[in-house]
C-alpha cells in the first residue's frame, strides 16, 4: 500500500508520502489536546476504504472515512447511537454530538489498524 499523510495541527501543516508508524503516531499525539486534522489516504487503492480522517478540537474527535466502490464514494463516520443529542463545533463546522468521541485511544487504534492493514474495525462506523 502507498499512503499519503496530510495534517494541520494548530495552523501548522504538511504532507508526505514517506513516513513510518512512529511518525504518524507522533502526529496523533500532537493532535491530542490541540486543534487540527490528520488524513491518511491509500493512493494506490481504487475500492474499499481509501482514506481515514480525524478532526479535533477541545479533546473532541470527529472520525470519518471514504469507502469507495466502483460506482460511488460513501463518507462514513463514527456514530454513538446512545450518545447525547445536540450539536458541537469542531474547526468551525457543527456536527451531531453522536458523531464525536472523546476517546483518544480509539482514534489512535483506528489509525493504527488502517496503517497496518488498510482496514478498520467497522463496529463504530455508520
Amino acid at each position: 500500500m502507498k499512503f499519503l499523510l496530510s495534517w494541520v495541527i494548530e495552523d501548522k501543516g504538511g504532507h508526505t508520502y514517506s513516513f513510518n508508524w512512529d511518525f504518524l503516531k507522533n502526529l496523533l499525539i500532537n493532535l491530542k489536546n490541540s486543534r487540527g486534522s490528520i488524513t491518511l489516504s491509500i493512493i494506490d487503492r481504487e475500492t474499499g476504504i481509501t482514506s481515514l480522517q480525524t478532526q479535533a478540537e477541545n479533546n473532541n474527535y470527529l472520525l470519518t472515512l471514504e469507502d469507495e466502490t466502483e460506482d460511488e464514494i460513501d463518507i462514513k463516520s463514527y456514530f454513538n447511537e446512545l450518545g447525547e443529542q445536540g450539536q458541537i463545533e469542531i474547526l468551525g463546522d457543527y456536527w451531531d454530538k453522536r458523531q464525536v468521541t472523546n476517546d483518544y485511544s480509539m482514534i489512535l487504534d483506528m489509525f493504527s489498524q488502517y496503517y497496518l492493514t488498510g482496514d478498520i474495525n467497522r463496529d463504530y462506523i455508520k
